[in-house]
């Protein structure tokens, strides 16, 4: 994918993105996107830290988080900004 699943923060931090959609025998299932980190110096993930779609967006119930990124000691995401609410048409070209 050109979007990286994870990156390291400029915190030193490693922060992971799960896009949240899933493709199984030819069908997509939908399960919330999330950001979720391991500190520096750590190995477990932290618990008290996530952000879903709806943080970001407080009308969003089902939406997507695709990518991330830092600049100067913040963190951008690139979201949906609808619900997304039908799956059925993500394998067609």
């Amino acid at each position: 994918s050109e979007y990286p699943a994870w990156l390291l923060g400029e915190d030193g931090h490693l922060y992971f993105l799960s896009t949240g959609w899933d493709q199984v025998n030819g069908a997509y299932s939908f399960h919330p996107s999330c950001i979720f980190r391991i500190k520096k110096g750590e190995t477990d993930f932290d618990k008290n830290w996530h952000v879903y779609p709806k943080d970001l967006n407080s009308t969003l119930s089902i939406g997507v988080m695709w990518s991330m990124g830092f600049y100067k000691g913040k963190l951008y995401v690139e979201a949906s900004d609808e619900n997304i609410t039908n799956f059925g048409d993500f394998g067609k070209v």
